[in-house]
């Protein structure tokens, strides 16, 4: 019995060892351009607004962390928003993923999407319960700011922006 339980973990380590050496550490110039800390100045649902963005790399350089937090507390809910973004990329499918938990709870705030590279952007198709929605993150290095915007279609099927704000640099 001690034989084949060493010779199970003999396996296991060395499968494990084989695992960890082949884990490709993901690596973007775009995103490593929003590392830091950002103040957020624009509106969001019509209301101006001003938020902090903070962004690192996490869990072994395979996702970007960005924690998101309002200075301003949302009337109907009477809370600061604020949210957690993970943004990975899918190897295989070879598109970027964004796993998304806020304030609202389950359901929406759980969200996980996929986005696609163009250039200086990465945007990111959204389906909630049938609603179409697209988040967008455009990175402008003449000013060395980022463009932030959120919209979604309305009842009549024309898209209606939710967010737009502009994220300069902390000081």
């Amino acid at each position: 019995m001690p034989k084949i339980c060493l010779a199970t973990l003999f396996v296991l380590l060395v499968g494990s060892a084989t695992f960890a050496q082949n884990l490709r550490v993901f690596q973007d110039d775009l995103l490593d351009q929003l590392v830091g800390k950002w103040n957020g100045t624009g509106t969001v649902h019509d209301a101006p607004s001003k938020q902090i963005f903070e962004a690192e790399w996490v869990l072994n350089h395979q996702f970007l962390r960005i924690q998101e937090k309002t200075e301003e507390i949302i009337p109907r809910a009477n809370v600061r928003f604020e949210a957690l973004l993970f943004i990975g990329y899918d190897q295989t499918s070879k598109r970027y993923v964004l796993q998304s938990m806020n304030v609202w709870g389950a359901g929406r705030a759980g969200a996980f999407v996929y986005g696609e590279r163009n250039g200086n952007e990465i945007k990111f198709d959204e389906d909630f319960a049938g609603v179409q929605g697209y988040s967008r993150l455009l990175w402008r290095p003449e000013s060395k700011t980022w463009k932030y915007v959120t919209a979604m279609k309305n009842a009549k099927g024309e898209w209606q922006t939710t967010v737009d704000l502009t994220l300069t640099a902390a000081k």
